[in-house]
């Protein structure tokens, strides 16, 4: 599995309006494909229903923090065309939306999964099928031969059943709005970074979060504020621990010269990796067949960072992780700003 073609990720744009959906939550849809298609299409199977889904958040008014696009392809055909083919869905998904919702392109965070090899293990692991054992072994041995090995298994007997039972459920792009709120203590104000990086960002989200805080400097306030670092837990414990005090120290740097906030109230301090944190959102949107071996190891007080890294990094032949460190682990990369009394 392998994903491509990253766009932006943005913080907090405002208050949840109509929708009744919890602050902070995340709605999801799935969109279908017949073979070789990568335009929407409302009449495919569930996929009205689908439409239906994100036009309930989207046309209500409700804020929204980001919507992320993961479009895979099936492992059936060349690579070549299964990697057109997903893209191709990606951006077709987000025309669509953007058409029909007014959508900026800010708010976008697009990856795409040439091959579902993990989607077919997870089939796989449902299955009763006498091949079942022979197959996931090939599945997720990840040997560039894989494909034809189940070709030629139980003498094409298996690759057919893929085919018909396994393969189209995997032609799919699921949609996935985050909305505003992201679960943070109340009061605090959060500002993403991009992955890997410690330079402040100055987006859309951002902008509009510190944009509040010059608001009530405006409006008087005068005391300390605290800003914490946070990194994702994608690097060694020193590199966090680096990465998550710049990324604090850039937003001080921007209140001191920006919003002239005397430098003297203003703390930093690195947090590092907020494991709850990841467990709150791996909770609310993770959706893989680990999920619950993923949150016993994130909420086990007994074991420590690194080891609760390991015990994630060796599930499912690191395919957990990787999808990990694409998805749930993105809302780790930043930093709160802390009004006190």
């Amino acid at each position: 599995m392998r994903f491509r073609g990253f766009i932006s990720v943005l913080a907090l744009l405002g208050c949840i309006g109509a929708y009744a959906a919890p602050v902070g939550h995340s709605v999801s849809a799935k969109i279908g494909y017949s073979v070789g298609k990568t335009e929407v299409n409302q009449e495919f199977r569930r996929n009205g229903k689908a439409v239906s889904t994100l036009d309930n958040v989207l046309s209500s008014g409700a804020s929204v923090s980001r919507i992320e696009i993961v479009s895979s392809s099936s492992p059936d055909g060349p690579y070549s065309l299964n990697r057109h083919l997903a893209g191709q869905r990606s951006f077709y998904a987000v025309m669509f939306l953007k058409d029909r919702y007014s959508i900026p392109d800010s708010l976008f965070v697009v990856k795409t999964v040439d091959e579902d090899w993990k989607g077919l293990a997870a089939y796989l692991r449902r299955s009763d099928k006498p091949w079942k054992d022979e197959a996931l072994k090939i599945v997720e041995s990840g040997g560039a031969n894989r494909k034809a090995q189940l070709q030629d298994l139980w003498v094409g007997e298996a690759w057919e059943d893929l085919m018909k039972n396994a393969f189209p459920a995997l032609r799919k792009t699921e949609v996935r709005v985050v909305l505003a709120g992201g679960g943070e203590e109340q009061g605090d104000d959060q500002i993403l970074f991009r992955r890997g990086h410690r330079q402040l960002d100055l987006n859309e989200g951002n902008s509009a979060t510190l944009g509040e805080v010059k608001k009530k400097i405006e409006e008087g306030y005068s005391g300390t504020i605290s800003i914490a670092g946070y990194a994702s837990p994608d690097g060694s414990a020193a590199a966090n621990e680096r990465l998550s005090l710049a990324r604090a120290q850039s937003v001080k740097d921007y209140l001191v010269k920006n919003l002239g906030y005397p430098s003297d109230r203003i703390t930093v301090s690195s947090c590092e990796v907020d494991w709850e944190k990841l467990a709150v959102t791996v909770e609310n949107s993770y959706y893989g067949d680990d999920k619950a071996r993923v949150l016993e190891i994130l909420r086990d007080q007994n074991l420590s960072s690194a080891q609760k890294k390991h015990s994630l990094i060796v599930l499912d032949g690191g395919s957990t992780w990787q999808s990990l460190k694409y998805d749930q682990m993105l809302p780790l990369c930043s930093a709160t700003i802390s009004l006190g009394e």
